[in-house]
């Protein structure tokens, strides 16, 4: 893994006079900071544009998402419905919808049976398979994840319960992570289907921003300003890219690349701060 260390001079204190007449109290303090870039991660994204097979608009119609991703044939039963958002029910299945968002929540009402040993593999392949079967094309998918979801009971602390199974999809396009995009899909411990939260809006035909014309040491120096201007002046900061989604008016969106530079997580005395992505305009192009 490559990495850049960059040497950082900040003026601390205010009224820096240039020139010889400067008084004793006017002249500046300087600090020597240190960032460190890890920017391996930037490598080149391949051309091209958005794939043909795609997730549409229609896929966020409750028939289509009853048949291909809860795969029921029960009717679904329109309780509410306010702008795009809607609420559906059925005998065994809640659904609700948002088409311009392209979200969606689907629950079973009901648990699940037994608990039996399951294979991790095999639960994420049918997780994928479900989402295929509701028109979400491996084009789409990046990084999937497979887990146990576990909870603590107070009567036994130090023994977490484990009580579903969950298959985390998330998004990319082009190799490229599309920013808070994925599916989470939930299997109960007897390997029934329970339950799907999704983020994945419809792409639009045109009109993405997918490439740049910068250079790799272009760019470190934009995230070098960005981090600046953010008052970052000190740690190891990775960029990676990343894919921001804005939305049209139809509810598709399209896709603008940028940098994101990692500022890690510092405790202290005084305080705790979080990760957090700075980003880094790239002057995208298609």
């Amino acid at each position: 893994m490559s990495s850049i260390h960059y040497f950082v001079i900040a003026a601390l204190s205010a009224g820096c006079v240039s020139g010889n007449n400067a008084a004793p109290e006017q002249t500046s303090t300087v600090a020597s900071s240190i960032v460190t870039l890890d920017s391996s991660a930037l490598t080149d994204i391949p051309g091209g544009t958005i794939p043909t097979s795609r997730l549409t608009l229609t896929a966020f119609n409750s028939p289509i998402i009853a048949r291909g991703l809860i795969q029921t044939t029960e009717s679904m039963t329109r309780l509410e419905a306010t702008g795009t958002r809607a609420t559906d029910d059925s005998r065994t299945w809640t659904l609700e919808t948002d088409a311009k968002r392209g979200s969606l929540l689907v629950a079973r009402k009901h648990d699940g049976g037994l608990p039996i040993r399951l294979d991790p593999v095999t639960l994420q392949r049918s997780a994928v398979e479900r989402l295929a079967s509701w028109g979400l094309p491996s084009t789409e998918i990046g990084i999937v994840h497979q887990r146990r979801a576990s909870a603590v009971d107070d009567d036994a602390p130090d023994q977490p319960r484990v009580f579903a199974h969950k298959t985390f999809v998330f998004r990319q396009v082009l190799g490229v992570p599309v920013e808070a995009h994925r599916a989470v899909v939930t299997h109960a411990l007897d390997g029934t289907f329970q339950r799907a939260l999704i983020k994945w809006p419809a792409l639009a035909a045109s009109g993405h921003l997918l490439h740049t014309r910068l250079s790799r040491a272009e760019i470190e120096r934009l995230a070098l300003d960005a981090l600046a201007r953010e008052g970052v002046t000190d740690g190891a900061i990775a960029l990676r890219w990343r894919y921001v989604a804005t939305p049209t008016t139809t509810g598709e969106v399209v896709l603008r690349l940028s940098v994101a530079a990692r500022v890690p997580s510092v405790s202290g005395i005084e305080a705790d701060s979080e990760p957090r992505d700075i980003d880094v305009d790239v002057s995208p192009v298609q």
